[in-house]
This record gives structure tokens, sequence and C-alpha cells, in this order.
């Protein structure tokens, strides 16, 4: 049995340029949810701007 798994896995391997990524081998059956760009830009500034007031009381206390 050992030898047929090893045996398929080579010509799986071979047959994806023997690209390592897991995701190439594992399929979760589902859909991922995309993040609207303009939803995720604002997610972006929101956390900048989080971080930036963190930083403010250390640089001037």
């Amino acid at each position: 049995m050992a030898e047929v798994y090893h045996a398929w896995r080579a010509d799986e391997t071979t047959r994806n340029d023997y690209n390592p990524s897991p995701s190439r081998y594992v399929s979760l059956n589902e859909k991922d949810e995309a993040l609207p760009l303009e939803e995720a830009v604002v997610h972006l500034l929101k956390a900048k701007e989080e971080r930036v007031l963190k930083e403010v009381p250390s640089r001037f206390g």
C-alpha cells in the first residue's frame, strides 16, 4: 500500500512542477469569502490610525 501511495504522490508532484504548496494538495471544499477592496482599505486605514495613536504617548511620555 505504501508503494502505491508514494508512486501516486511522486506522479502528483511531478504534474504540479514540483510545487510543494499545500494548497495544491489539500482541498477544504469551501469557497473563500473575498473582502471588497474599499472595505479592506478602510480596515487598513483604521488599523494604521490605531497603531499611530498607541505610539504617540510613548514618543512624548
